[in-house]
């Protein structure tokens, strides 16, 4: 008598497939689902405490009182949004540990400066690259001055500037006999310019914990910044027909800050043991 052979139906093998992926789609929700838990956390953290707008200026502050697990989360959420996955991002981290070492005892203090001209609109905001950031973000708990490192910039680029200025002679002036050429441009020699691009500029300040640990106000002044509107070419900054390089006058604004993060969660924890395991 002959065997028959069973072959299996077509709803048993759709079925059998979706046994088998069913432990990976629930694998990638709950990845998926602690990258957003991560991700929802770090827009908490940077949350501003107050907005300071001045003459020409809007500035925005927050505070993180753990800058270990603040820019661990920043580098964990910046690789698995370049196509990697949870475990190539954490090999990533494990590399960087001589970079995390910079962020133990420290707290971070965040400041977004921005022009109140737009892009395009042929104003730019400048700072001397020699006074940054000292004697550009001064900051201060009651007649306490608070030192802070830098930590990172945004937006800001450095570029070698010269300084176009025509010495013709006005009207009701006297001419200038030792020029040959008047009407010729005497420029300057080339000298290093911070520029804000995207006229909004994010500069990261490492704070020691014992020296802000109960602060819960500050006081941040911004100074030496300059602006300037009109032709820009060949990166040259023109002062003729009446246009002007000039420092903004100094600015003041008092930012209150939370006393504590928001809690760590849970995916984020667990990113930050293989890294702390390592410090």
């Amino acid at each position: 008598m002959a065997t028959r052979l069973a072959f299996p139906t077509l709803s048993g093998i759709v079925l059998g497939l979706l046994v088998l992926c069913r432990p990976i789609s629930d694998a990638n929700a709950q990845e998926v689902s602690a990258l957003e838990s991560i991700r929802a956390w770090l827009k908490s953290a940077e949350t501003p405490a107050e907005v300071a707008s001045f003459s020409d200026l809007r500035t925005r502050a927050f505070l993180v009182r753990d800058a270990l697990a603040y820019n661990v989360a920043r580098e964990y959420v910046k690789e698995r949004d370049a196509g990697k996955s949870h475990l190539e991002a954490i090999a990533e981290l494990r590399e960087l540990t001589s970079r995390w070492r910079h962020f133990r005892n420290v707290v971070e203090l965040r400041v977004v400066i921005t022009g109140s001209e737009k892009p395009g609109s042929g104003t730019i905001y400048t700072i001397d690259a020699r006074s940054f950031p000292a004697r550009v973000i001064g900051l201060r708990a009651g007649r306490k001055r608070i030192a802070g490192k830098l930590a990172g910039i945004t937006n800001l680029s450095v570029k070698n500037i010269r300084i176009n200025k025509y010495l013709g002679r006005k009207p009701g002036l006297p001419e200038f006999p030792h020029i040959q050429d008047p009407f010729k441009p005497a420029v300057s020699k080339p000298f290093k310019v911070l520029f804000f691009d995207k006229q909004t500029v994010d500069v990261g300040l490492l704070i020691r914990k014992s020296q802000i640990e109960k602060v819960e106000e500050l006081e941040i002044t911004l100074a030496n910044i300059k602006t300037y509107t009109g032709p820009f070419k060949d990166n040259r900054i023109d002062v003729n027909l009446g246009r002007t390089w000039a420092l903004l006058p100094g600015m003041k604004g008092t930012f209150r800050f939370k006393g504590e993060d928001p809690p760590l969660p849970q995916a984020l924890e667990k990113v930050l043991e293989p890294v702390r395991s390592r410090l």
